[in-house]
């Protein structure tokens, strides 16, 4: 029954979404072309002009990173190319919000980051990783609209996947790459995956046996390699993608509905890691943060700890 009632929602959802990213395409090319008309620009335009990092503030990210303590902060975030549910620009907020919280975060992971939707008059379309990157003074690595942000040195750039499908045709896919925390390394994923209802699209970028997520975490995990997975998987804990998955990692929680902030109904925003398999990593706790409303979807947070003793070969 549980089941059902889930697909019955999940085909509600994916409809609604389907006609909110045909709209959100429409009103950033829109808003794009009006933010660069040659007349006294909006006032929150003008707000996130004073704040674009320059040789003054912008942070300088470590070359070597060390920690005391016995875990990582990591967050999850779709960020909807800097704009709120109402489709204001927010990236400013947004990076002031990652700011307070990269006190505590090792790694953020974000979706939906975009070079073209947010122009800043004398910078042109951001970059919106860069920036971000920048201004909190972490490693980054941007491809596709997907970002991993990390305290730590990222040591390696894994091959992206790449997945086709979904009923707006686009591309979407994971990305990875490898940190170096205490002069252990760990892999970050961080995935955007299709909007489909049948999930199949879904699946198709975690279960190919050649080069899917499954198959990359099995092997690490085979290897004794420690590997978390983060992102927006576009579909709740029933379905394929995430019933997968969890045959070898464990998932950081699945009671934090993370869309739409004006009724958060359903998690589409997952962590997941293989420590239990490979004896290193443990989720500790995690949380939705219900009081951001800066995107469409809500910021999820995890901490996940590793003993002191815990080496990678």
């Amino acid at each position: 029954m549980s089941r059902t009632l889930s697909n019955i929602w999940h085909s509600i959802y994916t409809f609604v979404s389907s006609w909110i990213y045909s709209t959100d395409r429409m009103y950033a090319t829109g808003q794009q072309q009006l933010l660069t008309l040659d007349y006294p620009q909006p006032a929150t335009i003008q707000y996130l002009t004073q704040a674009i990092p320059t040789a003054n503030n912008q942070k300088k990210p470590n070359s070597y990173y060390t920690t005391t303590a016995t875990g990582i902060q990591i967050i999850t975030w779709n960020i909807h190319h800097g704009l709120n549910w109402y489709m204001y620009p927010r990236l400013q907020k947004i990076a002031e919000y990652l700011n307070i919280a990269h006190e505590q975060a090792d790694v953020i992971c974000l979706q939906e980051v975009n070079t073209t939707f947010i122009f800043l008059p004398g910078h042109g379309l951001v970059n919106q990783a860069t920036y971000l990157a920048t201004y909190l003074g972490y490693h980054c690595y941007y491809n596709n609209n997907l970002a991993i942000l990390s305290r730590a040195p990222i040591t390696q750039e894994l091959e992206p996947i790449q997945i086709s499908g979904g009923p707006n045709k686009f591309t979407s896919q994971i990305i990875g790459c490898t940190i170096c925390i205490n002069g252990q390394s760990i892999k970050i994923y961080n995935c955007h995956l299709p909007n489909d209802i049948s999930g199949v699209s879904q699946l198709h970028g975690i279960n190919n046996k050649y080069n899917g997520l499954f198959a990359r975490v099995l092997d690490d995990t085979y290897n004794n390699r420690p590997v978390i997975i983060t992102g927006d998987f576009n579909c709740n804990e029933l379905f394929g993608a995430i019933q997968t998955l969890k045959k070898i990692t464990t998932v950081a929680s699945t009671r934090h509905p993370s869309y739409p902030i004006i009724m958060p109904l359903i998690q589409l925003d997952y962590i997941l890691t293989n420590g239990e398999w490979v004896g290193g990593l443990k989720i500790k706790s995690s949380a939705a943060d219900y009081k951001c409303h800066l995107s469409d979807h809500y910021p999820i947070t995890a901490l996940i700890s590793f003993p002191s003793t815990y080496s990678i070969s």
